[in-house]
């Protein structure tokens, strides 16, 4: 679009002949075209960091001047071998370096700005990124604490019933080993990221609540109230566990 705007002006503004601004048009923003991918080399490998700010506003500089120069210096070496010779043309290479150089510090400023809106975007996608690994992490770590959480008592004081049991009663100590089975199975055999339903979270709570009965006998009572639609309801893993726990210490 640019080109297409520039050989116009020449062509209408200036009386050049339409190969003569054609052929000006293409190969001086063609040149830019191409310093044009050079230039994001230049945002990507220079750290936008207020310790280095002059380094990169020297980098920038440099860069800049190199390029227009460059790109200026072929313009006119291979416009006056490709055109015949015009002596107003060749005039107005020489008038037109100052407005070609402000062109190109154009060119340059707007295609830095626009690596730089780029870089930024992907940037922070990239910590975007990193941030929701980190959030994952960290309920994974939770969750894996929960795990790790499991009252020792309960499971000590749940042994040394057992072993009364075997002795007063070794049907229900039989039960009870069953159960503590189950509810260590569950509980440990899980994975972080694991959903489960209301009712197998539930189920295995319960299982809780009957060990800890043979404990603690008719001081514990246990009803529930829980709406069957509710049952479904998915969430994670021992998520409730804690809850249990604190309410039968408590």
């Amino acid at each position: 679009m640019l080109a297409a705007f520039y050989g116009f002006a020449l062509y209408y503004f200036y009386d050049f002949e339409v190969n003569q601004a054609l052929s000006d048009s293409l190969i001086f923003n063609g040149l830019f075209y191409g310093l044009g991918l050079v230039y994001w080399f230049v945002v990507r490998y220079n750290s936008f960091d207020a310790s280095q700010l002059l380094n990169l506003l020297a980098s920038h500089f440099a860069t800049a001047a190199l390029s227009i120069g460059l790109a200026i210096f072929l313009t006119t070496t291979v416009l006056k071998g490709t055109m015949e010779p015009d002596e107003e043309y060749t005039e107005f290479l020489k008038d037109s370096v100052a407005w070609r150089a402000a062109l190109g510090v154009m060119y340059y400023s707007v295609t830095i700005l626009v690596y730089y809106l780029i870089r930024y975007y992907y940037d922070l996608n990239e910590r975007m990124q990193q941030q929701s690994q980190l959030e994952t992490m960290l309920k994974e770590s939770e969750l894996e604490m929960l795990k790790s959480q499991i009252n020792p008592h309960f499971i000590f004081n749940s042994l040394n019933s057992i072993s009364s049991l075997t002795i007063t009663a070794p049907d229900r100590a039989r039960s009870m080993v069953i159960k503590l089975s189950d509810f260590l199975r569950y509980s440990l055999g899980k994975e972080n990221d694991q959903l489960n339903s209301l009712e197998e979270e539930l189920n295995n709570l319960l299982l809780y609540l009957d060990i800890e009965k043979v404990r603690f006998g008719d001081r514990l009572k246990v009803e529930t109230d829980v709406d069957e639609a509710a049952m479904h309801c998915t969430l994670p893993n021992l998520i409730l566990q804690p809850l249990f726990e604190n309410a039968v210490k408590h």
